[in-house]
């Protein structure tokens, strides 16, 4: 009957978008890192983030994780109609492709159910989570929240179980760069920074082997955090300056900001402060 037509018409008209979101995605990723492999001296990687919310397509690492692999797969055949021979193309899609795992996001998935226990996500939901993607991750952004926004705040304030999945993904034989994204909290941002090293056990704190976190307020326009040059336009600038002082300390610890003409300046303990 009519209305019978009427059905089967619209269920070949509308599919849900998370059956063809990760291919759609692919073919926007593998874009983007044809033109750095092809276009570019510096050939920047093509890092995708975990959204925070099971509502937002991708959001589940199983989408994130397939719209990668697909990436991968359609930049080895499109490079090699290029003219880039198979095993060229093959290590490109590995480095250029992946994905950048923001542990804050995870975190806020602590508001929803799970739809596997019927139960609030859970810490260790969120460990496992991070593990399923664990062979396509190539970046961390590290920050903590309550479970509910993504507030950005210093590990160690929040419920993210930073240390936990930095943990099991290291001794998984994940070691990758990782930036500290946090913009504040008690005492300012430069003493949210130190806070958030200091829950990790970094290196200018302690000996144990976090050895993948940059030296993130010391050098912030490095290849590894230039992206963030943009926080100056949020009111920060000076907070990204390098540190000046007898030994290039952060203000906190008894430095002091340079301005933007003392940057080739050296201080006494022969460190440049830029």
């Amino acid at each position: 009957n009519l209305l019978e037509k009427q059905m089967q018409n619209t269920e070949e008209t509308f599919v849900e978008y998370d059956k063809v979101a990760p291919e759609l995605a692919a073919e926007g990723i593998k874009d983007a890192a044809l033109y750095s492999a092809f276009n570019t001296k510096t050939k920047p990687q093509i890092l995708i983030e975990n959204p925070m919310s099971p509502n937002m397509s991708l959001s589940d690492p199983q989408g994130l994780s397939e719209a990668v692999k697909k990436a991968r797969e359609m930049f080895v055949e499109d490079a090699m109609k290029r003219g880039m021979s198979r095993e060229e193309a093959f290590r490109l899609s590995q480095d250029l492709i992946g994905i950048n795992l923001d542990t804050g996001h995870l975190n806020t998935f602590k508001q929803y159910e799970n739809p596997q226990t019927g139960k609030p996500y859970e810490d260790k939901d969120i460990v496992n989570m991070a593990m399923s993607m664990k062979d396509l991750i190539k970046r961390y952004h590290l920050s903590d929240n309550m479970g509910d926004i993504d507030a950005h705040l210093p590990l160690g304030q929040g419920t993210t179980p930073t240390k936990k999945i930095y943990d099991e993904l290291k001794a998984a034989g994940i070691d990758v760069p990782a930036i500290m994204e946090v913009f504040g909290g008690v005492g300012g941002l430069e003493t949210g920074m130190i806070q958030s090293y200091q829950y990790m056990n970094a290196p200018i704190y302690g000996a144990v082997p976090y050895t993948s976190i940059p030296t993130y307020a010391a050098h912030p326009y490095s290849s590894i955090v230039g992206d963030y040059s943009a926080y100056s336009n949020l009111g920060l600038k000076n907070d990204f300056l390098g540190y000046g002082g007898f030994s290039g300390l952060f203000p906190a610890l008894g430095g002091g900001y340079m301005s933007e003409g003392d940057k080739n300046k050296q201080g006494f303990s022969g460190v440049p402060m830029s």
